[in-house]
């Protein structure tokens, strides 16, 4: 629990491990995924207290606009 920094420091230690165990569990970046694990992953996300940060104040979502993701596939 010490590991999770300056970004649970308002959290109790209940709620520290339990977001601790929320990030260690998660799918990581790069892990491939079933189309129906990609839903339930959004469908849970969106049942959540607060689905646009992780436990830890990390976004869980951003936003990209059109014009941004044509530039990263040189579109533009």
């Amino acid at each position: 629990v010490e590991c999770l920094g300056d970004e649970v420091r308002g959290l109790d230690a209940d709620q520290r491990v339990w977001a601790s165990l929320a990030c260690h569990s998660v799918a990581r970046a790069g892990e491939r995924l079933e189309f129906p694990e990609m839903t339930a992953l959004v469908e849970r996300l969106q049942r959540c207290e607060n689905p646009m940060h992780c436990p830890h104040g990390r976004p869980t979502i951003v936003r990209l606009e059109p014009d941004r993701i044509a530039r990263l596939f040189k579109r533009a």
